[in-house]
């Protein structure tokens, strides 16, 4: 159908939706995939300007859609025309449950984050089976948290002034990658075990969590007949409660090991499995007097 054969609202239409069009481009400047914003845009939990919101993207931030691929991977077959799909990662500052934490001082798939050191407070968000979380000084039955994490969030590309002339579904844009995408890093991997040559039977064999500091008292393991932990000390809390077994061969310290013991300490160092050993143990790395 040629344009004489369009009737004055359907050229005025059609005339608006290019101009809708034209206005879109003028705002996202693309560049070899990316797209540099012209104006604030707000970022949404799913495409939709009344979807719940979880931040905004300044005028002049880089953008990189999510590849169609990784869109239907995710069950989003299709997105609205002028929304694009970003990757956003987060940080949720919370509290733990200290019984949520494993004997390898990593946390628990599906353990609550909570507002405050509080079992009835709000849970901001719930541990993925690979999501990182950085755990800190403990509070009571808990723990201080970070927990680090990439979801999927929308921008809508259209000004808003023009957004009601745009509904119809669109697929999602494809990206060109001259590369297949690597995958996503965590914020926080787990330290490599130290490598060794030589490997006393007490070696614990593997590092299973990220450092973090620990507080509490530090003291002596107790044997019984050859029977008992095979490390000479321990952290424990002021109720004399084990917080893990304490390994110090890796330790440089200018004071000797016994001007430390019995007294309440800050260590950090990361934690460690043992074959034969059900406790957490932490290899440490720095020591000092809480006080």
């Amino acid at each position: 159908m040629t344009p004489s054969h369009l009737s004055p609202t359907m050229i005025h239409v059609s005339n608006t939706l290019r101009a809708i069009l034209l206005s879109t481009a003028a705002c996202l400047v693309q560049s070899a995939g990316a797209a540099t914003l012209s104006f604030e845009a707000t970022m949404h939990v799913s495409p939709d300007d009344n979807a719940e919101t979880v931040g905004t993207l300044p005028s002049g931030t880089s953008v990189t859609p999510v590849l169609r691929e990784d869109l239907v991977a995710a069950g989003i077959a299709e997105l609205p025309a002028g929304w694009l799909a970003l990757r956003h990662a987060i940080a949720v500052d919370g509290f733990v449950r200290n019984k949520d934490i494993g004997k390898d001082l990593a946390m628990k798939p599906d353990s609550p984050i909570f507002a405050e050191a509080a079992e009835g407070s709000p849970v901001l968000a719930t541990v993925g089976p690979k999501d990182p979380v950085e755990t800190g000084d403990p509070v009571g039955r808990f723990s201080k948290a970070t927990l680090r994490k990439e979801q999927i969030v929308f921008i809508n590309s259209v000004p808003p002034g023009s957004r009601a002339m745009v509904r119809q579904p669109v697929v999602a844009p494809v990206v060109a990658a001259a590369t297949p995408a690597a995958p996503s890093t965590p914020a926080i991997e787990p330290a490599p075990a130290p490598a060794s040559t030589t490997r006393t039977p007490a070696a614990p064999v593997a590092t299973t969590a990220a450092p973090r500091t620990f507080e509490g008292y530090l003291i002596r393991t107790r044997r019984i007949l050859g029977q008992g932990p095979k490390l000479d000390y321990q952290l424990v809390d002021e109720n004399n409660k084990r917080i893990a077994l304490v390994d110090v061969s890796a330790l440089l310290v200018t004071e000797p090991i016994e001007f430390f013991e019995g007294r309440l300490v800050k260590i950090y160092g990361p934690g460690l499995t043992m074959e034969g050993v059900s406790d957490a143990i932490i290899r440490v790395e720095s020591l000092r007097l809480a006080r």
